[in-house]
Order: C-alpha cells, then sequence, then structure tokens
C-alpha cells in the first residue's frame, strides 16, 4: 500500500478523538511531533519495563518510517526530536497498575509509566495517534508522517478485560490464535480465556494421557469423524509466551464435571456407565486422580494465576441411577445431586490452591455450595455475580444478554451463521454497565468482564473475526474506559478502529443495519401465539407506487422461531396478491422469510394492507419483526457458513 502525505497538518478526523478505549483524560495540543527515519527511541535507565515497549513500536513502524532498535537514553546528549520512554516524575500523582502518561509536542514524546504494561499500552495508544495507514500489513510511505500534540492520561478501570475462544467446538489453529491476541493487545485486553475441552473435542496434548488427543481430540460439532486437532505442548508454551510480551495472560479452562464427553470417549472407565457419557462419575476416586494429573500437567504450560474448570450445565440424571454417586450421597448427608457436583469443585479448589492457583467456575459451581476459593464468571445474567459478592468472593461478568459474541450483532441476516438467541450488538454492548445494582461495598469484587466467543457457529479463524471485530472494540471500551460513553460519542471511534483494523488484514463486520431495514412492526415474547393468528399491517409508508414488493419476516431473538403463511396485499379491502407458501423464521440458519407480493398500477388507494398467519414454534419465547420494500431495494446476502 502506498501512502502520500501532504504538509503536516491536523487530519480530517483527528486520531485524538478516535481513541478506542478511550482514555481517562485526553488534551489536544496545537502541534505535531513529525516522525522522522532518523528520532530516536530513548529508555531511561530508571524506565521499568520500558525497554520491550520501546522495541514493540520499533518493530510495528520499522517497514514505514525505518527505525533503528531503542537504546538507552544519555542525559548529555539531551532527548529533543525523540521518542523518550521514563519513569514518572517525583512531583506527579503516582500511576495506578498498567497506567501511563503521554506527552507529544513539536520538540519530543515523552511516554512515562510505572510498570512495563502501562508502557506497553502507551504505545498503543501511539499507534493509534499515527496516521491510520501505518496501520497496514505493508505500508509504504511517501512523505512524513506525525503524530498529533496531545497530553494524556490513561489507566485501566477493571483489571479482567478478557476475551474467550472455544476451540473444542471448531478449532482454528495457532495462526488465527496469534492474530487474536495481536488484536487483543491493540485493544488493551489482558486476558485470554482458552476454552480448550468440551464434548465434541479435547485439544491440548496431555503427554501423561495420549488417548485425550489421539481419540478425545477426533471430530468437532461439524463433523464428529474429522482427524484429531489440538495443541502439542510446545505450541502451548510457544501460544503462552507470545501473550506475556503482549501483557496477556492465557487462562486455560479443563472443563468438569460435566461437557466432557472427549474426554470420556478416550477414558470411558471415568463414567457411571463406562461409556462416554457427558459427565464424569462424581464418586470414582480414579476420576479425581486423572483430573488432578490432568491439571497439574496444564499447570506446568501456563503461569496463570487463575484455572477455569468449567463446572455449568451438569445434569444429574445418570448420577441418580449410578450407585456409587447414590451411596456417596447417602453417605455424606448431600440433599440432592447438586451435592455431588459441589464436591467435586471444592476438592479442585483445594488442589489449586495447594499449587498457588486459583480456581474459576462459570456461575453453575454457585450450585450446592460454592468453594470458599473460587471465583465466579457469570454468564447467565449477574445474578451469579451479586451472590458471589455478597459471599466476598471474586466474580468477572460476561453475561450473555450482552457479552457472548456468538450471538447476532444485527438483526438482518449478514450471512454468517449465529446462535440466535438475541442480538449483541455493538451499542448493545456499549450499554452494558457493570456495576449497576451491585452495593458499593462490592464493586471491589468485579475483576472485570469479558467477551466470550462460543464455537458451535465458529467454523474457522475468519469466522471468529468477523464476529469478534468490531464487537471487542466495544468490549474494551467497557473493560478499560470510564464508564458513561454514550453510543453517539463512541461511534466515530469504533469506525476509526475499524479501519485501523481492516488495513491490519482483520475481517471486521459492518454490524449496522442495511439502509432499507425500518421496521414496520415489531414483537417480542409471548405476542405471537402458539395457533395460527392474522395480522394486519398498514403498509402505506412503505408501498408508495405499483412494483414488486418484499414482505420480509425476520426473527430477531429467543429461544423459539415462528412461522409465516397466506401473506396478502390487500387494497381498500380488497386483496389484490398473495403470496399463499407457508415458511418458518427461526435460528441460527433462516433469519428471514420473504413474500412477493405485486402491487398492481392504476389504484388511488385509500388503505393499502398486509394481511398475514402466524404462529410460534415450540414455545412463546419469540422475537420478530416486519419490514416492507421495493424488491430493487434489496441488497442480497451472501451465505458464508458451512
Amino acid at each position: 500500500m502506498t501512502v502520500l502525505w501532504g504538509a503536516p497538518s491536523a487530519p480530517a478526523t483527528d486520531a485524538r478523538e478516535t481513541l478506542c478505549p478511550q482514555p481517562l483524560r485526553v488534551q489536544p495540543r496545537p502541534e505535531v511531533f513529525l516522525l522522522e527515519a532518523t528520532t530516536p527511541i530513548l529508555v531511561r535507565p530508571d524506565a521499568t519495563g520500558a525497554w520491550a515497549a520501546a522495541e514493540s513500536l520499533v518493530a510495528a513502524w520499522r517497514e514505514p518510517v525505518g527505525w533503528a532498535p531503542p537504546r538507552t537514553a544519555d542525559a548529555a546528549a539531551g532527548d529533543e526530536g525523540a521518542i523518550v520512554f521514563q519513569a514518572p516524575s517525583r512531583d506527579s500523582a503516582p500511576l495506578p497498575a498498567e497506567g501511563y502518561r503521554l506527552r507529544v509536542t513539536r520538540e519530543r514524546v515523552v511516554v512515562e509509566a510505572g510498570d512495563a504494561a502501562g508502557a506497553f499500552y502507551a504505545v498503543q495508544t501511539l499507534r493509534q495517534l499515527a496516521p491510520t495507514a501505518l496501520w497496514a500489513e505493508r505500508p509504504l510511505v511517501l512523505g512524513r508522517p506525525f503524530l498529533p500534540g496531545v497530553e494524556l492520561e490513561d489507566a485501566p478501570r477493571f483489571g479482567w478485560r478478557g476475551v474467550m475462544i472455544d476451540e473444542s467446538r471448531h478449532f482454528i489453529g495457532k495462526t488465527h490464535v496469534l492474530k487474536i491476541l495481536d488484536a487483543m493487545a491493540a485493544l488493551k485486553l489482558n486476558r485470554f480465556h482458552w476454552h480448550l475441552t468440551d464434548a465434541p473435542g479435547w485439544r491440548i496434548e496431555i503427554k501423561q494421557f495420549p488417548e485425550l488427543t489421539t481419540i478425545g481430540a477426533r471430530g468437532d460439532h461439524s463433523n464428529a469423524d474429522r482427524a484429531p486437532q489440538f495443541y502439542t505442548q510446545d505450541e502451548i508454551r510457544e501460544i503462552v509466551a507470545y501473550a506475556r510480551a503482549r501483557h496477556i495472560v492465557v487462562i486455560p479452562e479443563i472443563e468438569m464435571p460435566a461437557h466432557s464427553t472427549a474426554a470420556l470417549r478416550a477414558y470411558p472407565h471415568l463414567s457411571c456407565t463406562g461409556k462416554p457419557e457427558f459427565m464424569y462419575c462424581a464418586s470414582n476416586p480414579e476420576v479425581y486422580r486423572f483430573l488432578e494429573q490432568v491439571l497439574d500437567e496444564v499447570l506446568t504450560l501456563f503461569d496463570s494465576e487463575f484455572i477455569h474448570i468449567g463446572g455449568d450445565e451438569c445434569p444429574t440424571g445418570v448420577w441418580k441411577k449410578c450407585p456409587r454417586c447414590q451411596a456417596l450421597k447417602t453417605r455424606e448427608n448431600m440433599p440432592d445431586e447438586r451435592g455431588l457436583q459441589s464436591r467435586m469443585i471444592h476438592h479442585f479448589d483445594r488442589h489449586l490452591a495447594a499449587r498457588g492457583r486459583r480456581l474459576v467456575g462459570w456461575d453453575e459451581i454457585l450450585e450446592g455450595g460454592l468453594a470458599p476459593g473460587a471465583t465466579v464468571m457469570s454468564w447467565r445474567g449477574v445474578d451469579g455475580a451479586h451472590k458471589a459478592a455478597a459471599l466476598g468472593q471474586d466474580v468477572i461478568l460476561t453475561p450473555r444478554t450482552y457479552l457472548y459474541l456468538d450471538y447476532p450483532q444485527t438483526e438482518t441476516p449478514d450471512g454468517y451463521s449465529y446462535f440466535a438467541i438475541q442480538v449483541n450488538s455493538p451499542e448493545r454492548i456499549l450499554a452494558f454497565d457493570p456495576l449497576a445494582g451491585f452495593a458499593p461495598a462490592h464493586h471491589g469484587r468485579i475483576l472485570g468482564v469479558q467477551g466470550s466467543l462460543w464455537g458451535e457457529h465458529v467454523f474457522d479463524g475468519d469466522d471468529a473475526e468477523w464476529k469478534l471485530f468490531p464487537r471487542l472494540f466495544a468490549v474494551s471500551e467497557k473493560a478499560w474506559a470510564p464508564a458513561g460513553a454514550a453510543w453517539e460519542e463512541f461511534q466515530p471511534r469504533m469506525t476509526a478502529m475499524s479501519e485501523r483494523f481492516r488495513l491490519a488484514g482483520y475481517r471486521v463486520a459492518t454490524a449496522a443495519e442495511p439502509s432499507w431495514y425500518r421496521p414496520l412492526d415489531r414483537w417480542g415474547p409471548r405476542q405471537l401465539s402458539a395457533t395460527w393468528s392474522n395480522h394486519v399491517w398498514d403498509v402505506r409508508a412503505r408501498v408508495t407506487g405499483p412494483g414488486v414488493y418484499l414482505a420480509r419476516f425476520h426473527y430477531t431473538g429467543g429461544q423459539h422461531g415462528y412461522r409465516i403463511r397466506h401473506a396478502r396485499l390487500l387494497v381498500d379491502g380488497v386483496q389484490v396478491s398473495a403470496d399463499e407458501r407457508e415458511a418458518q423464521a427461526r435460528r441460527p440458519h433462516q433469519r428471514a422469510v420473504d413474500f412477493v407480493l405485486r402491487m398492481p398500477a392504476g389504484l388511488t388507494p385509500a388503505s393499502i394492507e398486509v394481511h398475514a398467519e402466524l404462529q410460534t414454534e415450540g414455545g412463546a419465547d419469540s422475537m420478530g419483526a416486519l419490514c416492507v420494500l421495493p424488491v430493487e431495494q434489496d441488497q442480497p446476502v451472501v451465505r458464508r457458513f458451512r
């Protein structure tokens, strides 16, 4: 890519107004700092951990700008015309962890940070302040790029700023994981939750139990016979080191007691029945020894304080029929089978604590009694987080109603497959208030927030990128920036970040409804009947002349779809067109259904109506919308999912 630069002046869209996430304080200055091939990158001896950050800045701009490696600052030589990394001055207020100050003037750029992470995040802000063209994979710059003048102070709102990727259901591979880690670093996200085991496949090499990968790694959510896909331990170490260099901690998830079919395909004797059930046998001592050995090997690969053990969605039917589980339940006076689940969680809470680690699990680990050292990851709304915080234990927020990224990002289909419960758009994510409803005394228990991308409908790395971006921009805003950003204020920053990421080679969704999408009507849960009922809509605002029109029925959310039949166009009460087909609008693929209606010429109607019969399918939790548009305004969507 070739980029032409004119004389340095304020860009058309001021980069100081398009930073994402938004810093704590930004004060523009009416000047610019020119980026020259001879610009020295200096690191003062007192700048803790800044050397790696300086090297990352040189690496990012080496090709377009042509910089030499950083060098130690020489006080006698001065620093005019340089980018300088230094410790905070003694006269300034102390910086919190991961915080930094940045000052760009005509003479120099000064980065102050109290730790290595703060210096690294200052570099990410410098990259956003620079011309967008420098984000291109292979920029060729002709001219003189520059940084706009600014004084800036910044620090994160939360310590846990996370992303979860599920590779059990579909394996995306090392190349894409490294690319996602680069994106996280640019957005100041610092926790990579890696869902490596689940029912479809086991994705991490465990040398003590080779059948976990020779057998358990075979298949995925789409194809049970797919050849084994997993990460070797050397690949795990490489990815963890790559993340660490970007101040990202990798948290592995090893599911228990449920979501364990892949492991039980390899070792079926660890189930209650000797078959590959969904959960381990909760009363079998060999299960505990097996999982202890697995976790101990996992701990040699990951340096995270937290280890995720799942703990979610555990049915108890098999345990109810297992004589050994029932005997254990009776012997330990458990009120129900949830006690068996809680017993296992308590055991591994102690096991991890003895090794200097902390257990984290989905909010179901509250059931049967929360283990004393456990951290709760709240996904079924925020009720679990409230309960855990009230018990004095830490929580991480990833409520599915806001932060599940396998949900659609628009009400209209975009050609990709989603787990279509509801729309989690960037605007909706931005509306989430992590601290809403928590007592001030419990705020300190909220470690942070996380966007979670489950893998049922994420078939490869390109698919993952489309669903992550631009929504991760909004996640980073909620995790890092001060509270209260309005959608209208965030939109230009999201747009600018989208352009940067596209230039860097990422697949970024538009995440906006098409121009024709102007629903005439919407309906929510329990508004449609379980039996066929006729519905009538006044469409005079949409049917404005003769021609062919589409009555497009959208499924926009809920657990259940709905059916449509007998769509008719009536003019002054007289039917002039009909499409008598029957169709269904439902998740995940058939999210919009078109009925074709024709408006005759030569009419001067007083009323124009669309009639259609609708009924819910499988239950009352169905949401939808109706659009009516001329066929020539339609924008066909290319189906991209498998």
